[in-house]
């Protein structure tokens, strides 16, 4: 997996509001990993999550929970990885986020995904045991 050395680094967490992305995020800030943003990615009327079908506003009510701010994006499945990579960019850009923390990259499909989308902003991808 890819070691984000997360000590210090400035880091999103890729946020689905389930317990993956909690642990994930959990375990980065463990090792002192600086969580700069949330981002979680909606249906492309932008009421609830794509992953869990959880609505927007109990996502930033999380985000409020851990004092982590929150991106979102909204998408068809189709215009999905170009909406994540928008976003992320954005929250990059604004943030100096270096590295993105993923529940789900212990998953290769998942893992090959989120390093090519991190890659195209200029980010590493990590997971929980990497964080």
């Amino acid at each position: 997996m890819v070691d984000a050395k997360p000590d210090g680094t400035r880091v999103f967490c890729s946020w689905s509001g389930g317990k993956d992305s909690a642990l994930a995020l959990h375990e980065a800030m463990r090792v002192a990993a600086e969580p700069r943003f949330l981002v979680s990615m909606l249906t492309e009327g932008g009421a609830r999550s794509r992953s869990h079908g959880l609505s927007r506003e109990l996502l930033a009510a999380q985000a409020a929970a851990v004092g982590i701010p929150i991106r979102f994006g909204a998408a068809t499945w189709g215009g999905y990885r170009e909406e994540f990579v928008r976003v992320v960019g954005e929250g990059i850009a604004a943030t100096g986020a270096r590295a993105g923390v993923f529940g789900d990259i212990d998953i290769d499909e998942h893992r090959e995904w989120e390093e090519g989308v991190c890659a195209e902003v200029g980010a590493q991808a990590s997971a929980a045991a990497d964080a």
